[in-house]
């Protein structure tokens, strides 16, 4: 589906950057928040700096901030007394429950008109988060944190504010933007809420006081409220600055008063990643600063917390020779690739030609999705993946239980389990240009116990019985422990293997 029109996107986007590029012009060293944050500034937001603290932007590289996922070995979002095999049944319902969700929701009058309509994006069931500082608080107040997950599927920041007329439950304080003095809402005079309310089914209007927005999932996750602008903190990646803290900005984004989450993951709201080519999402709006590319690391989740990382800016691109593949299609928002086939062990599995593809009328195709927790198959790539594990499987004395899989995922029992020596059959996508993306072990299996005598090793690929032609997703436990680089400006995604 084509997400805009292109003639208002190129305005969109030209006059985003003329009107904002000036606040992007120095670059803020000097000691705030006890000694420790430099920041991207303008000037006349602090005027009681010297001249001395200012150095141009350009000498920055990038900023990184941590990634966690929200089941984390110490996360509180984990149920009372429930280790890493428990917890892999709590993930499997909470999928079973948004496939419903999405099932029932495609049913609804009304609902065609989605942010997500091109495919299902899971919205807060992202199991991966980052966590920043926003805002400059008055004196006295406690720094404000957000935690909001990444989606590569979403082109809009959004997180919940207060005051809060209808909010799901969060791990942490909502944000008040009455405690921070670097807060300011937009209105219909500025440039960022004018690509909010060019982009369709964002925008809901903008006044003279006020430019409002609304955005529904497909989920039934939905988020109202007010475009506003902030300052979000993250790490410094220059060598020179020993981990000193950026405050970027100002940046775009939705405070959201009215939001519901289908499940609740605890996490405040969406880091919007994907590629809108007006300037909308978050890595769009760094681009003047930093270049308009990001890279992320995703880390199982019995690491600990900030275990994982993502990188805004130059400072992402990976160093050396590394595989790479383009993106498709200029019209959508989404990270399309152009995938042909998969493998087992290094032998192709042979799917038939198309099966990956796009069509004329924008059906199909396939999308990396940090949103999505598992990845989706078209039915027949699906079977022709499920019999070749299972060929690999009996000959190692573990055969398949369709009737033991937890819910979706399809899973293989074995005996006397040691997950060290374990010879596990390595699963790849397989690209058109001759690019191949090796799914790590922890990124192609989950462990799931379910007695004492029998290890049931299950893949994270849910099968997709829509229609042909399906969409196929890389969703975010194929990309665990590899790190995934999204370069917008030629668009092309790249990954590097055991750089996490």
């Amino acid at each position: 589906m084509k997400m805009f029109n292109n003639d208002t996107q190129s305005q969109s986007h030209a006059l985003f950057f003329y009107f904002r590029a000036w606040f992007y012009i120095l670059v803020l060293i000097g000691l705030l928040f006890q000694g420790n944050i430099g920041s991207i500034a303008s000037w006349s937001q602090f005027p009681n700096r010297s001249e001395a603290n200012i150095r141009r932007n350009q000498s920055l590289a990038g900023a990184k901030g941590s990634v966690s996922h929200i089941y984390h070995k110490d996360s509180p979002s984990r149920p009372p007394n429930c280790d890493d095999e428990c917890i892999h049944e709590v993930r499997i319902n909470k999928t079973l429950q948004h496939m419903d969700l999405r099932r029932r929701s495609m049913k609804l009058p009304g609902w065609r008109g989605v942010v997500n309509s091109g495919y299902w994006v899971r919205s807060m069931a992202a199991e991966w988060y980052t966590t920043f500082i926003v805002g400059s608080v008055i004196e006295g107040a406690r720094d404000q944190v957000v935690e909001v997950t990444l989606d590569t599927g979403s082109p809009f920041t959004w997180f919940q504010c207060m005051p809060c007329l209808e909010c799901f439950p969060q791990k942490i304080r909502v944000y008040v933007r009455k405690k921070s003095t670097t807060y300011r809402r937009l209105n219909e005079n500025d440039p960022y809420c004018t690509i909010i309310q060019n982009f369709p089914n964002i925008g809901i209007g903008a006044t003279p006081e006020v430019c409002r927005y609304r955005l529904y999932y497909a989920d039934i996750t939905s988020s109202r409220g007010v475009v506003a602008e902030e300052w979000f903190k993250l790490q410094s990646t220059n060598a020179q600055d020993n981990g000193q803290i950026l405050a970027l900005g100002p940046l775009g984004f939705g405070c959201g008063f009215e939001n519901t989450a289908a499940i609740k993951s605890g996490s405040s709201g969406i880091l919007g990643l994907s590629n809108s080519r007006t300037g909308l999402s978050f890595p769009e709006q760094l681009a003047p600063a930093f270049g308009a590319m990001f890279g992320y690391c995703l880390t199982p989740l019995n690491e600990p917390a900030d275990s994982g990382y993502i990188i805004f800016g130059k400072a992402s691109t990976p160093t050396g020779a590394y595989p790479s593949t383009p993106f498709l299609y200029t019209d959508s928002i989404y990270y399309y690739v152009d995938l042909v086939d998969m493998s087992v062990n290094d032998q192709l599995l042979n799917v038939p030609p198309g099966t990956f593809d796009r069509d004329t009328a924008g059906q199909g195709g396939t999308v990396v999705d940090s949103g999505a927790p598992y990845s989706f198959l078209p039915t027949v790539a699906f079977d022709l993946l499920i019999t070749a594990l299972t060929q690999v499987f009996n000959q190692l004395g573990a055969p398949y239980y369709p009737d033991r899989s937890p819910g979706i995922v399809p899973c293989w029992g074995t005996k006397d389990f040691d997950k060290d020596t374990f010879p596990f059959p390595k699963v790849a996508w397989h690209f058109r240009d001759g690019n191949i993306l090796e799914l790590s072990t922890s990124g192609t299996y989950v462990l799931y116990k379910t007695n004492s005598h029998l290890t049931s090793l299950c893949v994270p690929f849910v099968q997709d019985r829509s229609r042909p032609p399906a969409l196929t997703v890389i969703g975010g436990h194929s990309q665990i422990n590899t790190y995934m680089f999204f370069e917008q400006n030629n668009q092309r995604l790249a990954w590097i293997y055991n750089a996490c």
